[in-house]
């Protein structure tokens, strides 16, 4: 496959890069760095001191599709897709969750339960309208694009950023997205 070209289904970059570790989001900046196609030990001349970690490292971000690979020569070769390069050279400040007002917190730890803006607005006696406007804020503060992103933040952040939410909690979000057929985010 050549260079710049995606296999199957790929993440967007944005989506992507939410899904990744400290570990794997420094590694994929390091890697953004190198131009055209580089072997393993290239990227761990570029990793430093990290480059013991870089080989599984490496497996899991070619897993979330925003490291490309070529292994039909002697040496398996890699590469960057051009948007996930530039998304990757970005600097960005990291969201703070005190960004967020009390009200945007509770509805985030709602969204993070899977509640649709409907149940939001019943459980803190708001419209739906009102519940889609705090979504919409928290997600363009975040900077993030889905409620998925916004209750996968929360839930990396925990207590910090919003209510704490209990394993069965999350166990009933699951069962009741599954009860509406899973139907898709809305804001």
């Amino acid at each position: 496959m050549a260079p710049g070209r995606s296999n199957g289904e790929l993440l967007s970059a944005p989506d992507g890069y939410l899904l990744l570790d400290e570990a794997q989001r420094l590694l994929l900046a390091q890697l953004a760095r190198l131009r055209g196609t580089w072997t393993l030990q290239d990227a761990q001349a570029a990793a430093g001191i990290e480059a013991q970690t870089v080989p599984e490292t490496l497996d899991a971000l070619i897993a979330k599709s925003l490291v490309m690979v070529d292994r039909l020569g002697t040496e398996p070769r890699y590469w960057l897709i051009e948007i996930v390069r530039q998304y990757a050279l970005e600097p960005r400040t990291p969201p703070a969750p005190d960004r967020l007002t009390r009200r945007e917190r509770d509805v985030l730890a709602l969204v993070a339960q899977g509640y649709s803006n409907r149940e939001i607005g019943a459980q803190l006696v708001i419209s739906e309208g009102t519940a889609r406007v705090h979504v919409e804020h928290i997600l363009a503060k975040l900077d993030l694009h889905s409620r998925t992103q916004a209750a996968v933040w929360a839930l990396q952040r925990g207590a910090g950023c919003m209510t704490t939410v209990t394993a069965e909690e999350l166990d009933a979000a699951v069962r009741r997205r599954c009860r509406r057929g899973g139907e898709a985010d809305d804001r």
